[in-house]
């Protein structure tokens, strides 16, 4: 078991381009997304910061975006390039 921060409550996975896989993990209590590293089994980097209670998440197909819904703000947050 790996701590990724309080209250979890959402993840999507992203295949990497080297091959690796990377998952986003939303924290509600945190209004933050968490990144983890498969390959080293690790949390990397800091909580990024996002909306009012992240409670769901998604990825696009080649890793660019992610979207996150804040349920108590009723927005989305848009991370990536």
């Amino acid at each position: 078991m790996h701590e990724v921060g309080r209250l979890p409550a959402g993840i999507a996975i992203a295949s990497e381009p080297d091959g690796s896989n990377t998952a986003y993990i939303a924290i509600k209590a945190e209004a933050a997304v968490r990144i983890f590293d498969f390959a080293t089994a690790q949390v990397i980097d800091e909580p990024v910061d996002v909306g009012l209670s992240p409670t769901g998440i998604a990825v696009t197909p080649n890793g660019g975006k992610i979207y996150i819904v804040n349920s108590d703000e009723n927005s989305v947050t848009v991370l990536g390039y």
